[in-house]
């Protein structure tokens, strides 16, 4: 196994702890990113991963931001969030829709996973 597809696996693991409620969202996001080290860039990446892996890496680059933070605002706000009233890492993601995002992207991958 590559280092690229050995990266989608370990995304797979903790996408699975996070949804499990074993990780916040800080904790879950820095462990994404030392993950994902192989698929970086991740057009290059691709060229070693087969097609459902290749889309899977795609849908985690995305819906955690982006790879230059293109899309970032697809990350759901929390909407009682206020700048400056919260010094929580992360405090104005709704990690509960986060993770039901994820649920729905990821879920069958995940069921496979684990099953």
């Amino acid at each position: 196994m590559n280092a690229e597809t050995r990266a989608v696996h370990e995304c797979r693991e903790i996408l699975g702890n996070f949804l499990r409620g074993a990780l916040d969202y800080g904790e879950f996001r820095a462990k994404m990113a030392s993950a994902m080290g192989p698929l970086d860039p991740l057009d290059w990446a691709m060229k070693n991963l087969d097609a459902t892996t290749g889309r899977e890496a795609e849908m985690v680059v995305e819906l955690l931001g982006g790879p230059f933070g293109e899309t970032d605002d697809r990350i759901p706000r929390r909407p009682e969030w206020k700048y400056g009233e919260c010094d929580e890492p992360y405090g104005w993601v709704d990690q509960d829709e986060v993770r039901r995002r994820l649920r729905e992207a990821f879920g069958a991958v995940l069921g496979k996973a684990e099953g």
